[in-house]
């Protein structure tokens, strides 16, 4: 492959990357979301002390906040402080 090709290719590459549909979802905006819960799904959720459609609904609520918080922005630590971050905030609202 020649230089020309691979320059081709990444230019194609970014823009797929650029026009991908990546976006929160519809229930981004739902207070509620245990309510979209399949039943039984929240009462398998107990076993982590998060058993009620409330703590379901205050964690989701308090994650979004959190991404909200960096939304638009570059997280400033790596991925596994991103999920170690994500992790404590839901331990810390089912404790």
């Amino acid at each position: 492959m020649n230089d020309k090709d691979s320059k081709l290719i990444f230019e194609n590459y970014m823009q797929n990357i650029t026009e991908a549909p990546v976006g929160l979802g519809s229930s981004w905006e739902d207070d509620d979301i245990a309510s979209q819960f399949d039943k039984g799904e929240i009462d398998k959720l107990s076993k982590y002390k998060v058993g009620s459609p409330e703590l379901v609904n205050q964690i989701a609520a308090e994650v979004k906040e959190f991404i909200s918080e960096h939304e638009g922005k570059v997280y400033p630590g790596t991925v596994k402080e991103f999920k170690t971050d994500i992790i404590n905030l839901v331990k810390d609202i089912a404790d």
